[in-house]
């Protein structure tokens, strides 16, 4: 009785077993689970605050890339870091969709930072993020002796991050061998003893290689060894735009330089009759302009329109400063002077500008924009921006001078003149893009839903960017004026100018805070080569998916005449608005397995061994009795691990050998009953 007993206990364990695999296995494959799923895991070092000073520690960091997903990315840190790195998590999963040609939308993105301690950082860890996804997506492992640091920026560039030679001592001693950091800081401040460390020699001392990356694709190439995707990634290294915008654009290069000459004429003419103390004030601004009109001359011949164009404005407001400054200092009243001759150009300049807001709300609202329309919109939005800055400028350092407030000398005159001048012709450019605008041919047409989701993640990305330079003492040049109102507009945004607006103040504040930051980390000229890089190679994969990259282009045109950090403040606009465009596109979708319904049998099969005992002088028999149970379930999906479908059918087959009498048949046959009754219930199930 005990072996029967023992029969009927492992008949019954299998029957719980079919009762609980249906609604598992249905769970798994159910309509809203992921069908696809790939990990990564890879350790990057932090810094922690200590009595002793500020410590490198190791964290690690799991991340889950899932399909399909809907573009939500799921962040856990385990102590909580003093920074909030949900901005720049968003960014990393952008970032590394866009570079792996993967449509961000089609997944969602989980990751799990675990610490030992409180870490300072949130954005710093955000570059390891982006090549941990980009493996992910890719189906490559980050090689085991790997670990790095660095921020993911909006131009695809390893941003410099604090604290980098702690962090290699960290990672030295829990193995590391190799260790990316954001090219230009291979001469990292220690944050201890504020002095600069040679990073790539320390980390010889401790058997580390330290590899200095300029774009998260290389990063992503020295941790897995992928170099395929870095070396075939297309790039646009020289611009080339429409016949369209090079007439518009020739066409505005002219018309400053015909007045940057008739202004340069003016000046000089009143100069002769000056006296040559106050004569020899306006000779800088002569050369000056004369200058700038020779380059744009220069540039023209080149077929370089936007760098001549640039060229003449700079030359035109040199010159009309110069001019209108000369005549209110030969006027016998100053201040009666000042007045009227700077009344003129401010109501033209408010008159513009009031036009130009008017035509472009109604153009903006009025239709379905392409890509084209958009990037000419945020340029013509920027220069009234501009303008209007300047306007409010000139007329309270107007009011000013005239009330007495500020004594009247040249430096003060100089000042409102400036302003006026700039203000003017500002006014005038805003109203040059606007028609290029209305003009404009070709384009894709943007989506609305992408447009805001692109908006939000570039403001808060630039919010995230400056809350880490202000916590790291860089000061954040104004910007952080900018981004609180870009997140302004944000909370009742509801049209295309409001997204358009606030683009144009987060890109702006971003590229703000990132330059002076920038320039407090890095050394030499790396980092203007990588955020060029990072312009080329997002301005390209913009272009292989259908689209115009106006504004990249234009300033890449233009950062490639400048110097210092105008050429890099002109690269980071420019390589932010080309991932703008990558953000609108949709990109690859997952290879996902069928999601067609299955039906899912489990039969599991025990055997039962029973020795009969034989007649005198025969030896005994056996008998064989097959316990089946089967239970079949329809699941909506069926269950994945990676891209592999699992196992629909399982059959195990459990024999156990006893030994009983005919008279044991009998509870054998009940036994056999109660499990096919079970099976009949779940296929019911």
């Amino acid at each position: 009785m005990r072996t029967l007993r023992k029969h009927m206990t492992i008949v019954a364990v299998l029957i719980l077993l079919l009762e609980a695999a249906a609604p598992v296995l249905a769970a798994a494959g159910g309509s809203n689970g992921y069908v696809w799923v790939r990990s990564v895991v890879l350790h990057v070092p932090a810094v922690t605050r200590t009595p002793e000073g500020f410590r490198g520690v190791m964290t690690e960091m799991v991340v889950t890339v899932a399909a399909p997903g809907t573009g939500t990315v799921y962040v856990s840190a385990d102590p909580l870091t003093e920074l909030d790195m949900q901005a720049a998590a968003r960014m990393a999963a952008l970032v590394a969709a866009i570079l792996t040609g993967y449509d961000y939308y089609s997944f969602d993105y989980f990751i799990h930072v675990k610490a030992n301690t409180t870490i300072v950082g949130g954005p710093s860890a955000s570059g390891a993020m982006a090549v941990a996804i980009m493996a992910a997506l890719r189906g490559k492992q980050i090689r085991k002796d790997f670990s790095m640091t660095g921020m993911v920026d909006p131009d695809a560039t390893l941003g410099p991050v604090g604290g980098v030679p702690e962090k290699l001592l960290a990672a030295a001693r829990s193995g590391v061998r190799i260790f990316v950091i954001p090219a230009g800081q291979e001469m990292a401040l220690d944050p201890n003893t504020g002095q600069k460390v040679n990073v790539v020699s320390l980390g010889m001392r401790y058997g580390v290689k330290v590899i200095a990356a300029k774009t998260i694709l290389d990063a992503y190439a020295a941790a897995t060894g992928d170099y395929d995707l870095l070396w075939k990634t297309p790039r646009l290294a020289k611009p080339e735009y429409p016949a369209w915008l090079s007439k518009a654009l020739r066409s505005y290069a002219l018309w400053f330089k015909k007045v940057a000459e008739g202004n340069l004429t003016c000046v000089k003419s009143l100069v002769e009759k000056m006296p040559e103390t106050l004569a020899g004030t306006f000779a800088d601004a002569i050369k000056s302009a004369e200058t700038s009109i020779a380059e744009g001359d220069r540039y023209m011949s080149e077929g370089h329109y936007y760098s001549a164009a640039s060229r003449y404005f700079s030359a035109a407001i040199t010159a009309t400063h110069a001019c209108l400054l000369a005549r209110i200092i030969e006027a016998p009243n100053l201040l009666d002077a000042l007045a009227n001759m700077t009344a003129p150009f401010i109501n033209a300049a408010n008159n513009t500008v009031a036009t130009v807001w008017g035509e472009a709300r109604s153009f903006l609202a009025a239709r379905n924009l392409t890509d084209v329309e958009l990037q000419l919109g945020i340029a013509t939005l920027t220069r009234v921006r501009d303008a209007n800055s300047s306007i409010r400028a000139a007329v309270i350092g107007l009011r000013r001078l005239l009330r007495g407030f500020v004594p009247v000398n040249l430096d003060s005159l100089s000042s409102v003149t400036g302003n006026v001048v700039y203000a003017y012709y500002r006014a005038v450019t805003a109203e040059q893009w606007l028609n290029t605008m209305k003009a404009a041919k070709g384009g894709k047409e943007v989506s609305l839903p992408r447009l805001r989701e692109a908006t939000y993640a570039m403001t808060y990305f630039a919010d995230s960017t400056v809350s880490y330079a202000l916590a790291l003492g860089v000061p954040a040049n104004g910007a952080e004026t900018l981004v609180a109102r870009a997140k302004g507009l944000l909370e009742k945004a509801n049209t295309t100018l409001d997204y358009v607006m606030a683009l144009v103040d987060a890109v702006r504040g971003y590229s703000d805070a990132a330059t002076v930051f920038r320039a407090a980390f890095l050394t030499g000229n790396e980092s203007i080569e990588a955020a060029r890089e990072g312009l080329s190679i997002l301005a390209g994969l913009a272009k292989s998916k259908g689209y115009t990259p106006v504004l990249p282009l234009l300033y890449l045109e233009y950062g490639n005449t400048l110097s210092g950090a105008q050429k890099l403040a002109l690269y980071i606009q420019g390589a932010s608005y080309a991932m703008l465009l990558n953000m609108l596109s949709g990109g690859a979708k997952p290879r996902l397995p069928s999601t067609k319904p299955r039906t899912l049998t489990v039969t599991l099969t025990k055997t039962v061994t029973i020795t009969v005992p034989g007649r005198p002088g025969e030896k005994p028999r056996t008998v064989t009795v097959g316990v089946t149970a089967t239970a079949t379930t329809t699941c909506p999906r069926v269950t994945v691990t990676e891209t592999k479908v699992s196992t629909t059918t399982e059959t195990r087959t459990v024999v156990v050998g006893v030994t009983a009498s005919w008279a044991s048949l009998a509870l054998v046959a009940l036994i056999a009953l109660a499990a096919g009754l079970a099976a009949a219930r779940m296929g019911r199930g």
